[in-house]
């Protein structure tokens, strides 16, 4: 035999390439001509030898690499031999997975995570790119180290909302995920002002917070204990997309209850109310109209209305 050609021949796993084997001479009959490999694992063979026909020069045949590696091909004849380096290398690395949660709430922080086709033996930087950066924020690359198939991805939801998040390119390949970003569940947030007065027969508005806007109507559950001081609806209504409603309240009563919302989500808030007596004021001066004789003097009387009731009199003479 003359050759074994490439000397070094370079695969990558799962691919195939052709040896040469040359003789030094055509023979009449077929040659039959050994072949091995220092290891199997690396470098398979089709067989444990090839015939080269009669008349002819050369032979090719396929080996494939099976995983990365270098392993030496050796082709045997009448005592001589040749041999052939073949060197196994990760195929170039492509995106074959991204993946993402299919929802966050505002706030949260979550793992995407992009996985390669091959583990590689050097660090592989892959593009990352989301159509909505205001809705989740996605970091410009991410890293896969060497030996490493899958690399995290952290990604932050900012507000409602849905993002086409990419993985690539690389080597001409590309992966999405969609993400959609929902409000949290609502809470309680406050109820003010704390504490809160007012007047017998007056009225008056409370605000009620939620955590956040909402894409729908929230409703909340009222009460006032003891309820024989105040009017106030059994519910609220904090309308989609906004955090406060207004909560009208009459003072009926002179004294203090305590208004409570909720629970929602277990949540509930509450404020004190105090509702006091109207001050008293003079309603009346009666008579409308007096006339008096010179050194003479006349009881009047007067009206007056405060927290003890109508109170009638006449000063001292």
């Amino acid at each position: 035999m003359v050759s074994l050609a490439p000397p070094v021949l370079p695969l990558t796993e799962g691919s195939t390439g052709t040896l040469t084997i040359t003789l030094n001479a055509s023979q009449p009959t077929e040659t039959e001509i050994a072949l091995t490999t220092s290891d199997p694992a690396i470098v398979i063979l089709p067989g444990d030898r090839v015939v080269v026909p009669a008349h002819t020069l050369t032979i090719p045949f396929t080996v494939t690499g099976l995983a990365r590696g270098t392993a030496t091909v050796t082709a045997a004849l009448d005592g001589t031999s040749v041999t052939s380096a073949v060197t196994v290398q990760p195929p170039l690395p492509t995106v074959s997975a991204f993946t993402c949660p299919a929802t966050l709430t505002v706030g949260a922080t979550a793992q995407c995570a992009v996985t390669l086709n091959a583990t590689q033996l050097a660090d592989t930087v892959v593009p990352l790119s989301g159509d909505a950066p205001d809705v989740v924020t996605i970091p410009a690359a991410v890293t896969v180290p060497a030996g490493q198939p899958t690399a995290p991805v952290p990604v932050t939801a900012l507000a409602p909302g849905t993002v086409v998040a990419t993985a690539g390119p690389l080597n001409e390949t590309s992966k999405q995920a969609i993400v959609r970003v929902l409000s949290p569940p609502p809470t309680l947030v406050s109820l003010a002002p704390s504490p809160a007065t007012l007047l017998v027969g007056a009225s008056t508005t409370l605000t009620l917070i939620l955590n956040a806007a909402q894409a729908m109507d929230t409703v909340v559950a009222l009460a006032a204990t003891p309820a024989s001081v105040l009017t106030v609806p059994a519910t609220i209504t904090v309308p989609a997309g906004a955090v406060a409603a207004a909560i009208p309240v009459t003072g009926v009563l002179p004294g203090t209850t305590t208004v409570t919302a909720g629970p929602l989500n277990g949540t509930t808030v509450e404020v004190a109310v105090t509702v006091n007596q109207l001050p008293p004021t003079v309603t009346s001066l009666t008579p409308s109209d007096l006339t008096l004789p010179r050194g003479g003097g006349v009881a009047h009387g007067y009206h007056r209305s405060g927290p003890s009731g109508p109170d009638y009199g006449a000063p001292d003479e």
